[in-house]
């Protein structure tokens, strides 16, 4: 019964490492066989032990069982130490493989120095520096302890050289900042919905990276955030809220906004220029729109650009979006509650399905067409399903 429990410990808290899933199988049987091997310079087979190595098997792709590991371990040779390290001298697992073995090692009570001993030598074989055993061992020491703190600590020493390494995998279940760091993407992440607040405060954020991930997040939008010639830029499962200050996105590849909260944005939630795609999926967007003077479109957002690949907005909840101006004029006027383009802008494809329009207002419009969407030109259009309550009952301009 136990060693059921343990098992379904493994199978719940898997340990993913995206570098050693797509080895072959001898590959990794090199890489379990040693830290297997760590274990055996004990006498004592520590449950906690094995139990991490199995949440390493079961997350990572591994054909064999734990037992099968720790038995070719009582064998293992030279020639296998070898090969070990022929194959992971020069490769990023060997970080990995440090952090393992470290945290093997902490996970019991009492450990041997003849463990230690035998993880310091496989360490220095593989080449590891002394700057990058700091950093990799702050790391450990933030996983044992489940603290974003300590692991932002760890941040703040890691060398430049492994800028690039991705360690999501052993932080995400605990940590709330960014789990991928790197000239290239950013994902800031929470296990669950918590606050991220390291832009709080702060002057207009700037975003340059190639991708570009918030999931699982509280965002409170205090300064306007820009993201500039990305590849991709995602808000996933976030809780947004807005006041005055706005998105700018431009030269982007896609902009995706998936099952979303977001709410009180009163200057628009963003601006679009030059963006290929723009998707929007489950998301609830409430009160959220842009008061003016007269003669403006697009409340909630506003998109400029020649010509756009794709507009594709799927089961939303748009609920007292407007745009407004602040008197009534007869030859002056607003529209778009929704969404506008600066001028009319072709959409080589726009997708609109099943999307509720609640409450939805053109407040003192004078002279132009009140609708939820206007400015939009294209024959390719893909629209069923959608729903308006209230007064504004016209999709498109």
């Amino acid at each position: 019964m136990r060693e059921f429990f343990k098992r379904q410990k493994a199978d719940n808290y898997p340990i993913e490492n995206y570098l050693l899933i797509p080895m072959d199988e001898y590959c990794k049987s090199l890489y379990m066989k040693l830290l297997c091997a760590i274990i055996h310079y004990s006498d004592d087979t520590d449950e906690m032990q094995v139990m991490y190595l199995q949440r390493i098997i079961k997350g990572s792709g591994f054909e064999e069982k734990i037992e099968d590991y720790m038995r070719k371990a009582l064998d293992i040779s030279q020639t296998d130490i070898e090969e070990f390290l022929n194959v992971y001298k020069d490769n990023p697992l060997r970080l990995t493989f440090a952090i393992d073995g470290m945290l093997l090692l902490s996970v019991v009570e009492v450990t041997k120095e003849k463990q230690y001993e035998f993880l310091a030598e496989v360490i220095e074989m593989l080449g590891i520096k002394k700057d990058e055993l700091e950093y990799l061992s702050q790391v450990a020491i933030s996983i044992l302890k489940q603290d974003s703190v300590a692991y932002d600590s760890a941040k703040t020493i890691l060398p430049n050289r492994l800028v690039d390494l991705n360690l999501s995998f052993y932080i995400k279940d605990f940590y709330v900042g960014a789990i991928i760091d790197n000239n290239e993407e950013k994902h800031f992440f929470a296990n669950e919905l918590l606050e991220l607040n390291t832009f709080r405060g702060s002057s207009n954020a700037l975003f340059k990276e190639r991708k570009i991930t918030f999931e699982n997040l509280i965002l409170s939008i205090e300064s306007n955030w820009r993201f500039e010639g990305c590849e991709e830029v995602s808000f996933i499962n976030c809780s947004i809220t807005g006041k005055t200050n706005i998105f700018e996105f431009e030269s982007i590849g896609k902009v995706l906004f998936k099952k979303c909260s977001i709410r009180g944005f009163k200057n628009r939630i963003g601006h679009l220029k030059s963006v290929n795609e723009f998707c929007l999926y489950d998301n609830k967007i409430n009160e959220c729109g842009f008061t003016c003077s007269g003669d403006k479109r697009g409340g909630a957002w506003l998109i400029a650009g020649q010509s756009w690949n794709l507009l594709d907005f799927q089961r939303n909840v748009f609920l007292n979006c407007f745009i407004a101006a602040d008197t009534y004029r007869g030859n002056y006027g607003v529209t778009g509650a929704i969404l506008s383009g600066v001028d009319y802008i072709l959409i080589k494809k726009f997708v609109l399905k099943n999307n509720k329009f609640i409450g939805s207002v053109c407040k003192n419009n004078g002279n132009y067409v009140a609708a939820q969407i206007t400015h939009i030109s294209g024959n390719n259009k893909e629209v069923e399903g959608n729903e308006c309550t209230g007064e504004l009952q016209r999709i498109f301009e």
